[in-house]
């Protein structure tokens, strides 16, 4: 009984950190073009984890790793080789031609 406990702990602070929401992942996916420009700016000022991303746009960090890995599969961004401390790689933007 005490692993439910514990359990149910852990959800309830991750709860507290990120609220669930049920929006699909396809919509999730469907804002990548609005927040591409956002996402941008906020990597402008130098390299970002996600998590550091979703603080600075006000977004939820699980859809901000949706919009990041479109935008690393399509050349926006790429992540620097080695993690943080925390062990989150940082992402930064990839020069583009016009």
């Amino acid at each position: 009984m005490n692993d439910t406990n514990a359990t149910n702990r852990n959800r309830s602070a991750q709860d507290a950190r990120e609220p669930r929401t049920n929006r699909d992942v396809r919509e999730i996916i469907r804002d990548e073009h609005f927040m591409r420009s956002r996402i941008l700016d906020a990597l402008a000022e130098g390299p970002l984890t996600i998590p550091e991303i979703a603080t600075a746009i006000a977004q939820p960090t699980h859809e901000v790793v949706f919009w990041v890995m479109g935008m690393r599969k399509y050349g926006y961004v790429a992540e620097i080789k080695e993690a943080t401390d925390e062990g989150y790689f940082q992402y930064q933007t990839v020069p583009r031609e016009q």
